[in-house]
């Protein structure tokens, strides 16, 4: 995975994770700083996940009403999940 973008490491990871939550943390060894905020914002625009709080992050869907992206379960099970 050398040859590959902070950004394509971070998406890679993503959807290979079993659980549904993802804590900016887990990507400390992927960059600098800025450059995995700068690969979270790009992920979270084009929906691959959406911002739960500072740091924590959830696997994204498209809404079935206004098409924008939305955490693919509930809040309940990421809360307990992020909590683990």
């Amino acid at each position: 995975m050398s040859g590959l973008s902070v950004k394509a490491k971070m998406a890679r990871s993503i959807a290979l994770r079993k659980g549904e939550v993802v804590l900016r943390a887990d990507f400390e060894s992927m960059g600098s700083p800025s450059q995995i905020s700068r690969a979270l914002k790009e992920l979270t625009d084009t929906g691959k996940i959406v911002r739960l709080g500072y740091g924590v992050y959830a696997k994204a869907r498209p809404s079935a009403l206004s098409g924008k992206p939305v955490p693919r379960v509930s809040l309940a099970e990421l809360a307990e999940e992020t909590l683990k």
